[in-house]
């Protein structure tokens, strides 16, 4: 029995997007269906629209973190302003994606896919048959299980909000609740933290994230450390938190947000139709991002889990999907050293290993590690909380891992990604001639 299609690709994001149009620049007969919108979540409710709004934050918070130093003014964020200007970038996406693929000969179709045997997915009315199938279902907003959890809006509805509410609680202890945070408190609104565990932003050093948490405390955020909800309910007021912790806090606000994170999306797919099996809660796969139970599928992305869950991640792992549905299998899947950051004021980044873990693997170390708040880099910003450590190996001083608090840190960690990608030393980068000034120049500070 003939397939309908070389290859079925659900999902149109970052990394579905990859798949399908390297696939059919093969000559491949590829489809992709999504429930829309399409384009996935990066442009239209992730990194993109959050960027635009953490980028005019920034602008307003170094004016204000300036003032006295020869800047004048108070400026403030606009909000209705700023979305309409975010909407100028979303409301676009999902058409110009969809019309980009048809446009170039890939079939498309609009709806949620379910799988109905190993190499048939259903779409609305249609059973579609496939060769082989890319699962790039991406993310969705974590469940919260409190008492009163519908009364909770997803961080996709707050990057929505036609008027920010006067004050604003965020569920979650990662990128999306401290990232939101700031934009809020920036914007004027009263915003708190309510976080799960007593730990920040697990991902990065524990002393960066400290200093995170100063900066964040010292602009007006509210960070409840190891305090879960216990349930929300609706008060005269507004809507009131009570939540576990020792204190037994209970706080009145107008909003909260689930910022807790996302999980693979893929309840909806009937994996159990494909024979696919699950792990850690998303697809399981093999080193050629193989399913390890139907030879005919494929997953990248977010659907995959424990793995950075970053949209540069997931275009890698596309392009190791394509290069083994059309060799067969000769491309492992190798994660490079991957670079991340918060988008808070000021940004936190990181690259390779943190202290833990290094010393977990009893990997010879020097930690190179301090504040820099009076270089002039950051002084004449007026910053408060600047600091950095680099994980240097102590005999070849190769490096095993960067983490920077501060302006620019997005910048910098990409340089020492680069750096740790193709094995230079901390010699070879004293050695470099970097601009000036710079925050690529800080690099020569923290290892002199």
């Amino acid at each position: 029995m003939p397939y309908d299609y070389d290859v079925i690709v659900i999902g149109s994001g970052p990394a579905g997007g990859v798949v399908a149009r390297q696939l059919h620049s093969h000559k491949k007969n590829v489809a992709v269906i999504d429930a829309g919108p399409f384009g996935g979540v990066c442009p239209n409710t992730g990194c993109e629209p959050k960027k635009v709004l953490v980028e005019s934050a920034a602008a307003v918070a170094r004016v204000r973190h300036m003032s006295g130093n020869g800047v004048l003014g108070a400026p403030t964020l606009d909000w209705p302003a700023l979305m309409k200007f975010k909407r100028s970038f979303t409301e676009p996406i999902s058409e110009l994606v969809q019309d980009s693929l048809e446009g170039s000969g890939i079939a498309t179709y609009e709806g949620a896919a379910s799988f109905a045997g190993p190499n048939e997915i259903a779409v609305g009315e249609k059973t579609l048959s496939a060769r082989h199938i890319a699962i790039c279902t991406g993310a969705r907003p974590r469940h919260l299980t409190f008492s009163g959890a519908e009364r909770v809006i997803s961080s996709d509805e707050f990057l929505e909000l036609d008027t920010l509410p006067k004050r604003i609680a965020f569920v979650g202890s990662g990128f999306i609740a401290f990232e939101f945070a700031h934009v809020a408190a920036t914007a004027g609104s009263q915003v708190a933290i309510f976080q799960p565990r007593e730990r920040s932003l697990r991902q990065f050093d524990i002393d960066m994230v400290r200093l995170l948490v100063q900066s964040s405390r010292n602009e007006g955020i509210s960070i409840y450390e190891n305090a879960p909800i216990s349930t929300v309910q609706r008060v005269d007021d507004g809507l009131e938190i009570v939540a576990n912790d020792r204190a037994g806090t209970r706080i009145v606000v107008d909003c909260i947000v689930n910022a807790a994170g996302r999980v693979p999306d893929i309840e909806h797919l009937a994996l159990d139709k494909g024979e696919i099996e699950m792990k850690d809660g998303g697809v399981s796969v093999n080193a050629y991002l193989q399913s390890t139970t139907n030879p005919a599928v494929y997953a990248a992305g977010d659907v995959l889990a424990k793995r950075p869950a970053l949209t540069p991640v997931a275009v890698i792992e596309a392009q190791t999907v394509v290069e083994n549905i059309l060799s067969g299998n000769t491309s492992l899947m190798r994660y490079p050293p991957v670079p991340s950051a918060v988008f808070t004021d000021p940004p936190l980044a990181r690259v390779g290993l943190n202290e833990d873990e290094a010393r977990a693997k009893g990997l010879p170390l020097r930690v190179i590690t301090g504040r820099a708040d009076s270089w002039s880099e950051y002084e004449r910003l007026g910053r408060r909380f600047v600091g950095y450590k680099l994980l240097v190996d102590s005999n070849t001083n190769h490096i095993y891992g960067a983490h920077i608090l501060g302006d620019g840190a997005e910048e910098v960690i990409n340089l020492l990604a680069m750096a740790m990608r193709h094995k230079l030393t901390t010699d070879d980068l004293m050695n470099m001639v970097f601009a000036y000034p710079s925050f690529g120049y800080t690099i020569r500070y923290m290892l002199r």
